[in-house]
């Protein structure tokens, strides 16, 4: 789910794409931050069913344009832009490990609501 305020005139216009599944925010026509709800497979030659990731935030850019945000860095490849997760987690007897794609996955199940207007 996803809600864009209505901006100010002091504000510029924001604008949200979604294709390729993936969100993308831009700003009068520059990048704010890209949501990648689909499955993104890692650069070639790391392990893509080991490091496969969904459901997180990259790139991110400041104000300047720069991109501020790290996805797949070489020191650890289970980092992934902006995420929410735990190293550990259980379900009855299971333990599994969001934070380091350990056994567990965070899949992008469907939109509840999207909306992005001025009356937002």
């Amino acid at each position: 789910m996803w809600t864009l305020l209505g901006t100010t005139a002091a504000s510029g216009d924001f604008q949200i794409s979604d294709s390729d599944h993936k969100v993308v925010v831009t700003e009068d026509g520059r990048p704010v931050l890209t949501y990648n709800y689909g499955r993104m497979d890692p650069p070639e030659g790391l392990d893509a069913e080991k490091y496969w990731r969904s459901s997180y935030i990259y790139p991110v850019y400041d104000l300047a344009g720069e991109n501020i945000s790290e996805d797949f860095p070489s020191d650890h490849y289970h980092h992934r832009g902006i995420f929410w997760s735990w190293p550990e987690c259980r379900v009855g007897d299971r333990k599994m490990d969001t934070w380091t794609l350990g056994g567990v996955r965070q899949v992008f199940e469907k939109w509840l609501y999207q909306e992005a207007d001025a009356d937002a």
